[in-house]
């Protein structure tokens, strides 16, 4: 897919090549020349390394920090269009190069589920739509999570709980 195709359907502004082809999304860890970054803070990538990124998706005030020629495209929540750009890739298994998964699980409402590097999920848990467990996040058994919840960085969600929808915890 096109990179200004990908800017249309998150409504970013492209900074970079339109024509640039993407084939899907990395973690920061793994990521490739062909593949999206998402980049949620300043700290997360040094300039000197943004040679090995594909087109990175952030925000304006993180954008303004990168003085150099590369691939952007800028976003007002970077982690809301993870969630909307999920559906355009095959991300629906785990992928040991990128060390990220999405997946659908029999109690997931409609769409699909992000899930970040070194997060566990136990069982029986349900998933409403543009649900966001990021790096290091911990989910217990029969937990519940309503729709456009984002579950933060290294948090742990014990056993038997509920989550409504639009909680966002660890931020």
């Amino acid at each position: 897919m096109k990179l200004s195709e990908i800017a249309k359907k998150i409504n970013a502004e492209l900074i970079g090549n339109p024509n640039r082809n993407i084939l899907g999304i990395s973690s920061v860890e793994k990521s490739s020349k062909d593949r999206l970054t998402f980049v949620f803070k300043s700290n997360f990538i040094g300039c000197d390394s943004l040679s090995k990124f594909g087109p990175i998706v952030t925000t304006k005030a993180i954008y303004e920090n990168y003085a150099t020629v590369h691939d952007f495209l800028i976003v007002e929540n970077p982690q809301k269009a993870l969630c909307d750009l999920t559906n355009l890739f095959d991300l629906v298994n785990f992928d040991k190069k990128n060390k990220l998964f999405t997946f659908h699980s029999k109690k997931l409402h409609s769409n699909f589920l992000f899930v970040g590097e070194s997060v566990s999920v136990g069982s029986n848990c349900s998933f409403g739509n543009n649900v966001t467990i990021e790096f290091g996040a911990q989910i217990g058994n029969n937990v519940i999570i309503g729709n456009n919840v984002t579950i933060g960085y290294n948090t742990i969600i014990r056993d038997n709980v509920l989550i409504e929808s639009g909680t966002v915890i660890g931020s």
